[in-house]
């Protein structure tokens, strides 16, 4: 989700209880002063009958009053024990066919010694009325606010933004072989100058410890595979001269069979970091199909001497854009894993090739290791012991290197590796 998007339903979910509390409070202010409202009117309205009673001593009209859409009744009472009080009452209306809202004053008065209650009813704005003005009024409220939250975040935020736009473009695109930065020194935004700070330190530092790893790995497997060379040779010479001495040559072919093991793993290194440090950068449109059929061609004698049979069908033409010996590496990586924990016997290594994937499948009674198989040094529970853990590490450098999709799954005593095109 985007940044921008999140804003605005942040903004949205508050402005919206904002409204709700607002409405509430708006409803009791306006309750209320209208209230008061009506209750000025009224006192106004008893001191003026109040007066007349105590000048003529008789009843005034409501006319005489000057009560509009109201009323005046007199209640005769027995005595005058209770001081001014206001109350809201509905009363029907024959002629709209309607209930009406009216705020009440009802005080004493004594008119021919007899003592009266006085109620002065005045009409007012009814709570239903009320309600719905200030429903209404608050929304038309919350729609200008959302106007004015869109056009704020459509159009003034977007300007904002394009700042973290071409950081977030810097990150995807920088190279560490290439002492590129993204630099918000032009900026006036205080934050923006405190992460170009932090970007460049950050940078030089990875930048810096990738090529002190990059001249590390590229020594360590290229000095490595010259005294490797030699201890092979001198081997197979010690190799010869014992030929005649069973347990010197058994020592003398552990130790080569381990050199060779060795050098295996430490070209596989060297492999894996030419990948990442992107030195195959030779691209083509290749038909996977038919280096899978050339590679059987190679792989047919093994094939023949372990019994393993070989399906292999093809319903379309897998075509991508890779590395041709990457290419070829990779489909020899996956085929010698696979004979690798086939047992000898009657097996099958199944290869089922269509437009968008390809499927390996071949019989493993071993259990994949937990977590990321793909991930270096990963082996799997199985007799053979003869594997570095980098195989499927290749395989899955080559294909992040050139946006395939790779997986793998063990089922039914079933090997499946699917490779895609499409993640």
């Amino acid at each position: 989700m985007k940044l921008s998007r999140l804003y605005k339903q942040y903004s949205i979910v508050a402005l919206t209880l904002v409204m709700i509390f607002g409405s509430i409070v708006q409803y009791l202010i306006f309750r209320n002063s209208i209230h008061l409202s009506a209750d000025d009117s009224l006192d106004e309205f008893k001191k003026t009958l109040v007066k007349f009673t105590a000048r003529n001593d008789t009843f005034m009209t409501a006319g005489e009053l000057g009560v509009k859409n109201g009323r005046l009744i007199y209640f005769p009472i027995e005595s005058i024990d209770f001081d001014t009080y206001y109350q809201d009452t509905v009363l029907w209306n024959h002629r709209t066919l309607k209930n009406r809202d009216f705020r009440i004053i009802n005080f004493p008065v004594i008119i021919k010694k007899k003592p009266y209650k006085v109620s002065i009813l005045m009409r007012t704005m009814g709570h239903a009325d009320l309600i719905t003005s200030t429903v209404f009024s608050f929304l038309c409220y919350f729609l200008l606010l959302l106007l004015y939250i869109f056009l704020i975040s459509h159009f003034f935020t977007r300007n904002i933004w394009i700042p973290f736009r071409q950081f977030l473009y810097e990150l995807k695109t920088t190279d560490l072989n290439k002492n590129s930065t993204f630099s918000f020194s032009d900026s006036n935004i205080d934050e923006l100058k405190e992460l170009d700070k932090t970007y460049s330190r950050m940078m030089r530092r990875i930048q810096n410890d990738y090529k002190k790893t990059k001249e590390l790995s590229e020594n360590i497997t290229h000095e490595l595979q010259t005294p490797l060379t030699i201890m092979r040779s001198k081997i197979d010479l010690l190799q010869q001269r014992f030929q005649d001495d069973e347990e010197t040559f058994n020592i003398l072919q552990s130790l080569q069979k381990n050199i060779n093991r060795v050098s295996y793993f430490n070209r596989s290194l060297m492999l894996l970091t030419r990948i990442n440090n992107d030195q195959y950068a030779e691209y083509a449109l290749i038909d996977f199909g038919t280096i899978i059929k050339e590679r059987i061609d190679d792989y047919i004698d093994i094939f023949q001497t372990k019994n393993i049979h070989i399906i292999f069908e093809q319903n379309g033409a897998f075509i991508h854009e890779i590395n041709p010996t990457l290419l070829e590496l990779m489909i020899n990586n996956i085929i010698s894993n696979a004979v690798k924990y086939i047992r000898s016997g009657e097996a099958s290594l199944s290869i089922t090739i269509s437009q968008d994937k390809i499927i390996f499948e071949n019989p493993y009674d071993g259990v994949l290791p937990k977590g990321n198989i793909f991930d270096r040094f990963k082996r799997s529970n199985s007799t053979e012991n003869d594997s570095t853990g980098l195989g499927l590490s290749i395989v899955k450098a080559i294909c992040d290197k050139f946006h395939l999709f790779v997986s793998v799954n063990s089922k039914d005593q079933k090997f499946k590796l699917i490779i895609s095109s499409r993640f």
